[in-house]
């Protein structure tokens, strides 16, 4: 497979890849952000050891979708990680290549963030250094995205929900929630909206904010103040961004800032 750079990206060639296939047929996604289009291939795509050979993927021609967050973010596609019933157009995904071609030992990822220092991805197991204590496991509500049941959240001995459920996702940065919960949560601690989802808030008050506790399989994992707030040049924002999506979608999405601080369940 081969890469060429360009504004500061690097861009796939296949005129210098000698195990590239055509396939012509159109690729469309649609997030958030925008559309982004391209064409179907076949690839043999190398995961630093790990060897998957003819991969479906997507040659994106037109990017713009993706918005501001990939001109200026240090990646240059995306490789998703949930499972094939909501891939596009039913494609058979990397993780379960591999798995077919026995290129992994076992049909398992883990993510490790560092925090502002290197992270690691794993195919095939988990880096049993990158934690302490047992792994906590934790049944799917469904086999689509990483959908798991959650059981109560907290603020402080303030109950926010029960009986609801959330997607786990390295993708999301921020933690997100239904907006009237969310604004609750924010006008508890005295955070203002910004306009777009989010809430800014007074620094000082990070140590005043009460504990956030998700029970997920009767096991509680217990955010403090520090843990969801982000600071950058003297502002503070509130980790938590209203979402409102329609059943059956999840009502929340536990993104890095609940990875980060949770490294031993999976």
């Amino acid at each position: 497979m081969n890469k060429q750079r360009s504004f500061l990206k690097s861009k796939y060639d296949s005129s210098k890849s000698s195990s590239y296939e055509e396939d012509g047929a159109e690729f469309l996604i649609t997030y958030g952000s925008g559309t982004v289009k391209g064409d179907w291939a076949y690839e043999t795509v190398k995961l630093g050891e790990v060897e998957v050979k003819h991969q479906p993927f997507a040659e994106v021609q037109d990017a713009g979708g993706l918005g501001f967050a990939y001109t200026v973010g240090k990646f240059d596609g995306i490789l998703g990680l949930a499972f094939p019933g909501i891939s596009i157009d039913g494609t058979t995904t990397v993780l379960e290549n591999a798995q077919q071609q026995n290129a992994i030992p076992e049909p398992v990822f883990s993510f490790y963030l560092g925090n502002e220092a290197d992270g690691e991805l794993t195919f095939g197991g988990y880096d049993s250094t990158k934690f302490e204590g047992e792994l906590e496991w934790v049944d799917l509500l469904s086999p689509t995205y990483w959908l798991i049941p959650v059981d109560t959240i907290n603020a402080g001995r303030r109950s926010l929900e029960s009986g609801t459920s959330a997607v786990v996702d390295s993708g999301t940065s921020l933690i997100a929630g239904p907006s009237k919960t969310v604004r609750e949560i924010a006008l508890t601690i005295g955070a203002k909206p910004n306009g777009s989802g989010q809430y800014m808030l007074d620094c000082d008050k990070t140590d005043s904010i009460p504990d956030i506790i998700f029970s997920i399989n009767v096991s509680e994992y217990t955010l403090e103040g520090k843990d969801v707030v982000i600071e950058s040049n003297g502002a503070c924002l509130l980790a938590f961004m209203g979402i409102d999506t329609p059943p059956p979608n999840p009502e929340w999405i536990l993104g890095d800032v609940h990875i980060l601080k949770i490294p031993n369940w999976v």
